[in-house]
């Protein structure tokens, strides 16, 4: 059973969609899996592509790499690194969102940070979130 260890909010609740987006980069060493959470609220209804960038180092160059939507309790579907296109917006109630997971094991050896990087939706004001949930600690801190 997977042990949340921790969040992070990567993008504080309001406007964010008007501008392209890269998250700060969660570093993997100390945890086995990563969910990102992305949600929008109602408004002005637009298309956003997600994408998951990976990288070895702080130093290293970023490079868009393949990831598993989950769409269930134990379901996902598989996106490559070209990403997959978020509808944000719309009528309240019709609020958009996505879990982003990528493995630690998964990047092993050639990765060892991953970050979220969105696509701009021109002049939109809907309002989103992005937060990182940090799950099952390698060690204990």
């Amino acid at each position: 059973m997977a042990t949340l260890l921790k969040h992070k909010i990567l993008k504080e609740p309001g406007a964010i969609f008007a501008s392209n987006i890269t998250t700060d980069y969660i570093e993997l060493s100390n945890n086995k899996v990563v969910h990102f959470l992305v949600s929008s609220g109602a408004g002005t209804s637009g298309n956003t592509t997600v994408k998951v960038k990976a990288k070895l180092g702080s130093d290293g160059e970023a490079v868009a790499i393949p990831y598993k939507e989950k769409i269930g309790q134990t379901t996902y579907n598989a996106v490559t690194s070209d990403g997959k296109t978020l509808a944000i917006g719309g009528d309240a109630g019709e609020a958009g969102y996505i879990v982003v997971e990528v493995s630690a094991n998964s990047l092993k050896g050639e990765y060892d940070r991953v970050a979220l990087d969105l696509t701009a939706v021109s002049e939109s004001t809907v309002v989103g979130v992005i937060t990182a949930l940090l799950i099952d600690a390698r060690y204990s801190d």
